[in-house]
């Protein structure tokens, strides 16, 4: 039961398996590439979405480091298979650790 908690909370977490600090001139992974299970087109529709409500409207290497295919299906069935309210949601979640960026980066000393 604990193990089903922690996964279930693994996106806000800093001990994630995939939180790979990236630099802004990092190449980004295509969406296709970050949702890639069966959810895929939901997936990358959340994540399309998520990027439009950005300031700017772009996502950033980091941000999109963030946007895996577990992580998105989190905020989608934390919204009911919402596709606008799990975006909505998504986005101010990386707007968020965007301007935590420091404290959730493994380089902090």
């Amino acid at each position: 039961m604990l193990r089903t908690c922690v996964q279930a909370i693994s996106c806000c977490s800093g001990d994630r398996h995939s939180l790979v600090p990236l630099n802004d001139d990092t190449p980004t992974n295509s969406e296709a590439s970050i949702c890639s299970d069966s959810e895929s087109l939901k997936c990358r529709e959340v994540v399309a979405l998520a990027e439009d409500l950005l300031p700017g409207r772009q996502m950033s290497a980091w941000q999109r480091s963030w946007c895996t295919a577990e992580t998105v299906q989190i905020y989608l069935r934390g919204r009911q298979g919402d596709v606008h309210a799990a975006a909505k949601i998504l986005a101010e979640a990386l707007e968020w650790r965007g301007r935590k960026k420091d404290i959730l980066s493994p380089s902090r000393t």
